[in-house]
């Protein structure tokens, strides 16, 4: 959440009065009063084991304070088991806070409100809306997802990107269960083939028609049934509707309980765009929700703190990374597979050319092919864009300070800066003595450890999130289907072979976008950008067409003419297929490299 307009003057009324978030930048440096501070050493056990341990977590060990001891007030926030330090210490309040206020209003919105008439709450501008009605009171400070965006981003694309991921999986099964319809209509012959004579075997283009306007119909109003059924799960934090903007006391407790907010958010949904680790508010966001899974990890029973593995697995799944570049890569997808059946109607014209001469027949099979041509060049574009971008984002991480990233009201800064503190000390990456710049150059440093590893993990290897690729492979499906239908309708059967061949074809699709991502994932030269382009579009070209080489082994087999072997062969690609599908989609190279490192291991 980059810090938005409305938002933007409550930062200089932070910044002219530091009693409004309960103590100042000078309150860490002040000492605990030394009766107070002997008074908590005796009464917490855990405060002591926690001394005890602190040399394994990096912290210095420290002895029983003693009447010259000077320890910072966050050290024992950190511990609210202490009922008397509790009660004696200045009250914590601000970005600085874990815990809500009892004076603010925990608040959570459905993402089917947010969606809601085509995202009319993502509007950035004047035409922006902040109405804190459409959400709801929670009996229990507890949030489903936190979304963590910027405003720099558009409706639509944030839109699309938003749901495609909860509508995505609706929209899918509803799609799929179209495209069987149109298949067994098909088969049937209730559904006639298109461009049929007694020499070619026809073409059907109903199941990659309907199926894809079914699955974009279910993107663009599945949440709009869901309110109408009045299903408003799960609940989520989002800025401008869970804060009361009408109300500047309101709108500034709201603002100040954002940390609480992720502390209290199972997950965080990013919808990450180029910018989105260049702005200082949304890195915050993804550093203290790392943070927060951090040191509820630790304080759960290993003082000694957890390897990157074991957070990855416990906390790092709970990160829900969703581009924006998927708003213009899906839709891409969806066309290219639409596309696919005009090309299948061009090769049908220009086997009819031969026997008519010059005629409108091959007029529109240039015509087809030009556009064929041009959608993969879009597709590849596309890829190559969203590939570039991964590779800013990974130099963003490494590169990135709070003090240089991009602040749209300056005084946040300043409040950001004392949260990172607060934070620090609270996830055990410095001692209470460290200085504010010791505790962002800590948090930084954590966060280049675990920000671009988790990204990465949510990206998979392709670049695109694993519930994004199965959304990828439903005009996939529509394309395999169609051509099943067209055997049965035009008598050649199915058999093992057939489908199997089907199923290949299909799946070089999803296969050639995961190559493409995978390499145009580097930074490059002009020069070598262009030439990479006409690569990549050769290279979808040579894979997609190897489709109507497979129709015409199939039509060979079915008549007794194909290679015995065809079978086999068939059997050994679909497995390589399934093999680098694994890989690039799923986590298969973590895995063999797991496997690798044990056998390593144990011959070692």
């Amino acid at each position: 959440m980059a810090c938005c307009a409305p938002c933007a003057d409550v930062g200089s009324n932070l910044a002219a009065d530091p009693t409004l978030i309960g103590f100042s930048l000078e309150d860490l440096e002040k000492p605990v009063p030394a009766d107070l501070a002997a008074e908590a050493w005796q009464h917490s056990e855990e405060l002591r084991e926690w001394f005890a341990g602190s040399s394994s977590l990096g912290v210095p060990s420290v002895g029983a304070p003693s009447s010259t001891s000077a320890l910072s007030p966050s050290l024992f926030l950190s511990h609210r088991s202490v009922a008397t330090v509790e009660s004696s210490l200045p009250e914590v309040r601000g970005l600085s806070s874990t815990q809500f206020h009892p004076s603010v209003v925990v608040r959570g919105v459905s993402p089917n409100v947010l969606l809601h008439s085509a995202g009319a709450l993502l509007q950035n501008g004047q035409g922006r809306r902040n109405d804190e009605s459409l959400s709801e009171e929670l009996q229990a400070p507890e949030l489903d997802i936190f979304i963590s965006h910027s405003w720099s981003v558009g409706r639509w694309t944030k839109f699309i990107a938003m749901a495609l991921y909860f509508n995505g999986r609706q929209s899918a099964l509803i799609s799929l269960l179209v495209q069987v319809l149109c298949f067994v209509l098909t088969a049937s012959g209730v559904m006639p083939l298109v461009a049929r004579d007694s020499t070619v075997r026809g073409i059907s283009p109903w199941c990659i028609l309907f199926g894809s306007v079914a699955f974009w119909l279910a993107i663009l109003s599945w949440h709009e049934a869901m309110l109408a059924l009045k299903r408003r799960k799960p609940t989520a934090f989002f800025d401008t509707v869970c804060i009361d903007q009408s109300n500047e006391e309101k709108k500034r407790e709201g603002i100040e309980a954002i940390t609480a907010y992720l502390w209290h958010s199972k997950r965080l949904f990013v919808i990450l765009s180029d910018v989105y680790l260049q702005r200082i508010w949304t890195v915050f966001e993804m550093s203290a929700f790392l943070a927060a899974k951090t040191s509820n990890t630790r304080m759960g029973g290993n003082r000694s703190g957890r390897n990157l593995f074991d957070f990855q697995k416990e906390g790092g799944a709970n990160v829900i990374v969703q581009p924006v570049a998927l708003a213009s890569l899906v839709p891409t997808c969806f066309v290219f597979q639409w596309v696919r059946a005009l090309g299948d109607y061009a090769r049908y014209n220009l086997t009819q050319w031969g026997r008519n001469g010059i005629d409108t027949d091959l007029i529109v099979a240039l015509v087809f092919s030009v556009l064929a041509l041009l959608q993969i060049t879009s597709l590849v574009l596309i890829l190559q864009r969203w590939g570039r971008t991964r590779a800013n984002l990974k130099h963003q991480v490494e590169t990135f300070s709070f003090n240089e990233a991009k602040c749209h009201h300056e005084p946040d800064r300043k409040q950001i800066s004392l949260a990172v503190k607060y934070l620090a000390e609270r996830s055990r990456l410095v001692s209470s003595e460290a200085s504010l710049q010791e505790a962002q150059e800590a948090l930084e440093g954590h966060a280049r450890q675990m920000v671009w590893p988790v990204m990465a993990g949510a990206l998979s290897h392709a670049g695109i999130p694993f519930w994004d690729a199965w959304v990828i492979g439903v005009p996939v499906a529509a394309v395999a289907l169609d051509d099943i239908s067209v055997d049965i309708a035009s008598g050649f059967g199915v058999n093992f072979v057939g489908l199997l061949a089907r199923l290949v074809a299909v799946l070089n699709f999803p296969i050639v976008l995961a190559l493409i991502s995978i390499s145009a994932s580097t930074q490059s030269s002009c020069c070598w950008w262009m030439v990479g382009t006409i690569l990549r579009v050769f290279f979808v070209t040579a894979f997609t067409s190897t489709r109507g080489w497979m129709n015409a082994q199939v039509e060979e087999y079915a008549k007794g003419q194909g290679i015995p072997r065809l079978g086999l062969l068939l059997s050994l690609v679909f497995l390589v297929q399934i093999l680098v599908l694994w890989c690039s989609y799923g986590d298969g190279v973590k895995r063999m490299r797991r496997c690798i490192r044990r056998c390593c291991s144990r011959d070692s």
